[in-house]
């Protein structure tokens, strides 16, 4: 048998686990308990980055408060049109922290599907990774009234 799903391998923890009922609150404990230490590491041009709790606390509270600025109000959507990357993840929590719902959009969607999810959703804010996916955005904007900015992530 494999050890990668034995559990009888992992070390004892002594440490108590995350505090928290939410996604946010799990993750603001986290930070809060956390702080320096590894939350998460990924490749950017063939280097390993990693990011520390503290550090993607910092990032999705620049998201969260900059999204208040938009007047973003608990239980609107805001979508994420990219690929799966930590700017993704740290939009999300964002949203999430700002009590908001956030609504993934695969990038090779159209521009109709997009237009689509971005209604369907009522997304109210959109988050696009590049100018491929702000170009899709920016041809539907006008049958979006909802959508009320455009922000990179």
């Amino acid at each position: 048998m494999s050890n990668l799903w034995n559990i009888r391998v992992l070390p004892p923890r002594s440490e108590k686990p995350l505090s928290g009922e939410t996604v946010p609150q799990l993750f603001w404990d986290g930070v809060r308990r956390r702080g320096e230490r590894i939350w998460l590491r990924q490749k950017e041009f063939g280097i390993w980055r990693a990011w520390t709790w503290r550090e993607a606390g910092t990032a999705t509270r620049e998201i969260a408060m900059g999204l208040a600025s938009l007047q973003f109000q608990p239980g609107e959507c805001a979508s994420v049109l990219a690929n799966t990357k930590i700017e993704w993840v740290f939009a999300d929590l964002g949203v999430q922290s700002a009590g908001g719902v956030c609504n993934g959009i695969y990038p090779t969607d159209s521009e109709v599907q997009v237009e689509y999810l971005c209604s369907d959703s009522s997304t109210t804010v959109l988050f696009v990774e590049d100018e491929e996916q702000l170009d899709k955005a920016l041809s539907v904007r006008e049958r979006l009234p909802l959508l009320r900015a455009i922000r990179w992530c």
